[in-house]
C-alpha cells in the first residue's frame, strides 16, 4: 500500500501535526501514531520541524499614518512623530524583527532612512492589530511637503515597501530674526532704512515691527515706528543691502 501523500491549502509557516493509523482484514491498529517531532529541524524552533509549511516573507504593509496635527515647529525646526501597524496583504506567521521607514519630501528625494527593532511588547502589539509610534528624524523644517513608506522583516525576508503616505505639510513657525538693518540714504533730516527679509518658516511674514532711538539725546527709551507710516513708506528692494556710495555730503546728503 502507498503511504506517501500531499495535502494543500495551508498557510505559510505551519506545523502540520499528522497522525495515521493503519488497517488490515481484521480491523483498525489499537493506537493512531505518535505525533510528529522535529525531524531534522530544531526542537526549540518549530518552524523548523520537518512537518512545518515554509515561511515567507511579510505582506505588504499599509502606509503609516503622519498628520499634520501630530507634529509641531520651534525655532525653525519641527518635531513629531507618527504610527505604524504590519496589516499586511496577506499573513506572516514568524515572529517580526524590524521596521524599515524613508522618509521624502515633495520631489520624492529621500531625506532620511531609519529602522526600529522590535521589542516583545512592540510584537505584542502588533499581533494585537494595534499601533506603534515611532519619532520623526530631526531633520525637518517648517512649511515643507514629506511623505513616509515602511516595509517590515522576519526571519523569512522583507515584505515590500508600502505605499508612500500622503503628502504633509509640516507645521510652520514663527520667522527668524531680521538682519541688522542698513542705511544707504540720508539727509540732515532723516535716514533711509532697509532690511533683509528673514527666513519666513513656512507662513507668510505680514507686517514688520521697527524700534528706534537717538543715542545723541542719551535717551535709552525705544520708540516704534507708527504702523500707518511703516506700512505706507516701506518699499521692496532687490538690492544686497549695502552701502553703494561713501558715506560723506557729497554723495549721501540731500
Amino acid at each position: 500500500m502507498p503511504t506517501e501523500c500531499s495535502l494543500y491549502s495551508f498557510d505559510p509557516a505551519n506545523i502540520v501535526f499528522a497522525s495515521a493509523r493503519a488497517y488490515n482484514d481484521k480491523g483498525a491498529a489499537r493506537e493512531w501514531s505518535d505525533l510528529p517531532g522535529p525531524g531534522e529541524g530544531s526542537l526549540e524552533d518549530p518552524l523548523t520541524w520537518d512537518s512545518a509549511t515554509l515561511p515567507c516573507p511579510p505582506g505588504q504593509p499599509e502606509p503609516p499614518k503622519l498628520t499634520e496635527s501630530m507634529m509641531w515647529s520651534e525655532s525653525g525646526k519641527t518635531y513629531g512623530s507618527f504610527e505604524f501597524d504590519t496589516k499586511a496583504v496577506g499573513q506572516t506567521f514568524l515572529r517580526y524583527l524590524l521596521v524599515q521607514f524613508e522618509l521624502f519630501d515633495s520631489q520624492g528625494n529621500t531625506m532620511a532612512e531609519f529602522e526600529r527593532k522590535l521589542s516583545d511588547d512592540d510584537v505584542d502589539t502588533l499581533f494585537d492589530g494595534r499601533s506603534l509610534t515611532e519619532e520623526l528624524p530631526h531633520v525637518l523644517e517648517p512649511g515643507h511637503y514629506i511623505a513616509l513608506r515602511m516595509r517590515t522583516n522576519t526571519a523569512a525576508g522583507w515584505s515590500e515597501w508600502s505605499w508612500n503616505c500622503e503628502l504633509v505639510r509640516t507645521p510652520a513657525d514663527r520667522p527668524f530674526n531680521p538682519a541688522p538693518l542698513a542705511s544707504e540714504f540720508t539727509s540732515v533730516h532723516w535716514v533711509e532704512l532697509k532690511w533683509f527679509a528673514p527666513h519666513a518658516n513656512g507662513a507668510e511674514i505680514q507686517s514688520y515691527d521697527v524700534l528706534y532711538k537717538l543715542a545723541a539725546k542719551g535717551d535709552d527709551a525705544w520708540k516704534h515706528v507708527d504702523a500707518a507710516h511703516l506700512a505706507e513708506n516701506t518699499h521692496d528692494y532687490g538690492h544686497d543691502g549695502r552701502r553703494t556710495h561713501p558715506r560723506n555730503a557729497a554723495a549721501m546728503v540731500y
